[in-house]
């Protein structure tokens, strides 16, 4: 008698319509039996009702538990990271399971989501709107995922709030950054400027914990990754068969989806596409990601599977513990009220806030905390190529006061490298691998020594590199391609007429030439009388302005800007409407100076002569290997910047056909870059075929 009892006791304890029953719970609560352990869901089937959970103190493991093991008040179901408590038995073939689930401190787990449940238009608040919102941790369910998983969105747990955006790179994660549907997770809530839709940014689990995407042995791997150091720790735990023979270097690529990327050694820059790096052999703290140009220590092994050399046992410089995310990183703006203190002599690290290629000026935050952003500039950045930068790029940089009123009372970031003082390398392909050999020399073209035309004997090929090409003038710049490391040439000049084109019936007014082409060519002197007339003049504006320090500061530091009209460097005094910039380039002639007037009668500008940099040119250019110059034809006009170039070709028409304008700072380090001005709709959110641009 007593068995059947115990027995149909224990299958009433296990039917959902007797756990629905809150008197019943609290009854059979002590039949909890061992030690009770907490964590969360690591993984749940909806359909086949099974899932697994991951402790807190022991992240290595996942134990497994069927819906029949929770402790629910209604619907039997858990969500993705939910946190939950639970025992651990032992099961068939030593295997153990996790079993009697509830929620902390023993609580019955509660699946309905009220704020879910309500109609859109009763959730018409945002969390950006409460006191200290900026500053206090909400927490959410995870509602919708792009097809891409690049975003989503996220209901928060208060009723009658709306959804929130989110963006993949937001995710603190041991590896990579997604989501499940239905995730509970925890965020910070920002406002976005053009939209009336809050973002959620630095999404963890709920209580902070990093989230894991993968699941058994490479989840469980990672999961210990990012458990393995703390907030205090500085020194990285490098097993000593590695403490030696260490080198120095920064991370030239890095791919948060894949989550490898290369790096670039100081000692051997000439490293063929540089050496291979997993964030699997990284010692992070925090989230587990690696950003371009961060400083980083580490050893060179050569992997038995490739035969390649890659690195290994990366960390900080001095072994010390890298940081991805830095303490000023999540700190609101009006919140980081200190100023840096303006002295050129001393060098300050940050990381890129925001950044926009289709505009000269960019915002740098600062890596020590509680210090407002800074703006800088992109001619005053030391590169070797292009100067591309995206979000998150670590710099360093020294810093003076600010001279424009437009730069809204910011501080002034100048002289800005890579850590460590090196010049920064964006470039992609065979160019970017020539530009490595010459990390240690001079990155300013008029640093650069021309190439000794004594020397040449005409009718001899060379090689070299197209580095840029303005289809509007139809010339652009080339760079001569030497085998020695310790020697990098000018560039030099070069004009569509002087390319052998495929035959054919070509459009020139589309026609384009991509950057970093290998060509062969051969030199001859540029004759500025007849060619290359528009290229050594200085564009001044004459209409009175508040402030033209940012054109005097930058044509005195001597720092000239690598754009294809190389000597000519223009100055604006004054923003300009689009018919000015479109009268302008109609009407511009070689004499100097002349005057211009806009249409709306106001004087308008006037140009100047500059000595020439360079005196050199390419004839006879064909692409290497090849008797003529492979090109394309663009669908649609190129885009024109505020300098003349048409820099990529995939850049959106509306880039470039505006007039310079005084910045618009947008102090928010979290905006997502977009050209939607309207983010209330889901359905704008998962359109991923929109062109996308910072706004400032």
């Amino acid at each position: 008698i007593f068995l059947n009892i115990f027995v149909m006791s224990s299958l009433l304890r296990r039917a959902p319509k007797y756990r629905g029953s809150w008197m019943n719970y609290q009854s059979h609560r002590t039949y909890f039996t061992g030690s009770r352990y907490s964590g969360y869901v690591n993984y749940f089937h909806n359909e086949n009702l099974f899932g697994f959970v991951v402790r807190e103190d022991a992240p290595e493991r996942e134990y497994y538990f069927h819906v029949t093991d929770l402790h629910a008040e209604n619907i039997p179901r858990v969500r993705p990271l939910q946190p939950v408590e639970f025992s651990i038995i032992e099961g068939r073939g030593g295997n153990f399971m996790a079993r009697d689930i509830s929620a902390l401190g023993g609580q019955p787990l509660r699946y309905a989501h009220a704020n879910m449940k309500l109609k859109g238009d009763e959730r018409n608040r945002n969390l950006s709107e409460l006191p200290n919102s900026e500053l206090d941790r909400h927490t959410g369910v995870v509602v919708s995922i792009m097809p891409s998983g690049k975003g989503g969105l996220i209901v928060p747990d208060r009723l009658n709030f709306t959804t929130l955006g989110y963006g993949s790179q937001e995710i603190q994660a041991t590896g990579a950054q997604r989501l499940e549907r239905f995730s509970e997770v925890e965020f910070f809530a920002r406002p976005t400027k053009n939209s009336n839709r809050d973002r959620a940014v630095c999404i963890t689990r709920r209580g902070g914990g990093l989230i894991t995407a993968e699941r058994r042995n490479t989840g469980h791997s990672r999961r210990l990754l990012g458990a393995m150091y703390g907030p205090n720790d500085i020194q990285a735990q490098i097993p000593k068969d590695f403490a030696e023979n260490r080198r120095l270097g920064y991370v030239m690529q890095y791919s948060r989806e894949k989550l490898y990327g290369f790096v670039l050694p100081f000692d051997d820059p000439s490293a063929e596409s540089g050496l291979f790096v997993h964030i699997d052999d990284c010692h992070i703290y925090g989230a587990r990601y690696l950003k371009r140009f961060q400083e980083v220590e580490f050893n060179v092994v050569t992997d038995a599977s490739t035969g390649k050399s890659k690195a290994l046992h990366v960390s900080g410089p001095n072994k010390t513990v890298l940081r991805s995310v830095a303490d000023n990183r999540y700190i609101p703006s009006t919140l980081t009220t200190s100023k840096l203190t303006p002295d050129e002599t001393q060098r300050y690290t940050g990381s890129v806030m925001s950044a926009a290629n289709a505009v000269n000026y960019f915002i740098i935050k600062p890596d020590a905390k509680g210090y407002e952003p800074l703006i800088a500039y992109k001619n005053n950045v030391r590169a070797l190529g292009v100067k591309r930068l995206h979000l998150d790029d670590c710099l360093e940089f020294a810093v003076r006061e600010s001279a424009e009123q437009s730069e809204g009372q910011l501080l002034r970031a100048f002289d800005i490298t890579a850590p460590s003082g090196r010049p920064i390398l964006c470039e992609p392909g065979f160019y970017g691998k020539y530009l490595q050999s010459k990390m240690n020399l001079p990155v300013y073209q008029s640093e650069l020594p021309e190439y000794d035309m004594s020397t040449y004997t005409k009718g001899t090929l060379l090689t070299g590199y197209i580095t840029h090409y303005n289809s509007t003038p139809k010339f652009g710049n080339i760079e001569i391609e030497t085998m020695d490391s310790n020697t990098r040439y000018r560039k030099v000049l070069f004009k569509l007429d002087d390319c052998a084109l495929p035959s054919g019936n070509l459009d020139l007014e589309r026609l384009f030439i991509r950057d970093g082409t290998k060509i062969q060519f051969e030199l001859d002197h540029v004759d500025y009388d007849t060619e290359f007339e528009t290229v050594n003049r200085r564009r001044i504006w004459d209409k009175p302005a508040s402030s033209s320090e940012e054109g005097e500061s930058s044509s005195s530091s001597g720092q000239e800007e690598e754009h294809t009209s190389v000597n000519r460097r223009r100055i604006w005094d004054k923003p300009a409407s689009s018919a000015e910039e479109d009268s302008s380039s109609s009407s511009s002639g070689p004499d100097s100076p002349e005057e211009h007037t806009s249409e709306d009668g106001d004087h308008g500008f006037h140009y100047e002569d500059v000595e020439p940099l360079m005196h050199i040119k390419a004839i006879n250019i064909v692409s290497d290997g090849l008797d003529f110059l492979e090109v394309s034809e663009m669908h649609t006009a190129p885009p024109i910047n505020t300098d003349g170039m048409s820099q990529t070709t995939t850049r959106p028409q509306s880039f470039g056909q505006g007039t310079p304008q005084q910045p618009r700072l947008q102090l928010d380090e979290h905006e997502e870059p977009s050209k939607r001005s309207d983010a209330d709709s889901e359905e704008s959110l998962f359109d991923e075929d929109s062109s996308e641009q910072v706004k400032f």
